[in-house]
């Protein structure tokens, strides 16, 4: 008689499981029928905006990339900088300070960028990171050319000690008559 019943009860909680299922599979079919119902009243445009999200999403990787490039290249100016010894930091300083604050400023309008949901604005905002982004590009080519000529004026400095005490005394002695020049003609 246990058995009858324990076989009853788990006909019975079949019988419920088979229910539950049916009801899921009410449950999705109805789901699956309000999808392409929400799909088929689509708003004119949409699609529309859907092409021009993923252009924009283009757009903002291609842009990430460059900035990657431009990133990497800007880090190995810093490094070559952090390699200096403290009195050419000097030099350097001015110059890569320029283009933290101009990469940051990029960095700051991308994420604005990101950000922004309306196109208008987007390509507004869009315009302004292209404009901050050319001047980062030839403000970065500047200070490589920069670099580049403080290299090569390293590079060719070490000379003989005879040359250089001898060098030493003729730049004082020039340097002297162009004080004394630049006095006789502000005179």
């Amino acid at each position: 008689m246990a058995n009858n019943s324990r076989d009853a009860y788990i006909e019975r909680m079949e019988a419920q499981l088979r229910e539950v299922d049916a009801r899921i599979s009410e449950l999705r079919a109805k789901a699956a029928q309000a999808a392409e119902e929400v799909r088929a009243a689509e708003p004119e445009g949409l699609s529309e905006l859907r092409k021009k999200r993923e252009k924009v999403k283009k757009q903002m990787k291609k842009l990430n990339q460059q900035r990657d490039e431009i990133d990497f290249q800007i880090d190995a100016i810093f490094a070559k900088t952090d390699q200096a010894a403290a009195d050419a930091k000097l030099k350097y300083l001015e110059p890569t300070e320029e283009l933290r604050v101009k990469r940051e400023k990029v960095q700051d309008e991308l994420r604005k960028l990101k950000k922004e949901r309306n196109v208008e604005r987007w390509e507004s905002i869009r315009k302004g990171v292209e404009n901050s982004w050319n001047d980062l590009k030839s403000t970065t080519i500047n200070v490589l050319g920069f670099l580049a000529e403080k290299e090569d004026k390293t590079e060719s400095k070490p000379k003989a000690k005879s040359d250089e005490s001898s060098g030493k005394k003729q730049e004082a002695g020039s340097s002297k008559k162009s004080t004394t020049s630049a006095k006789s003609k502000s005179k």
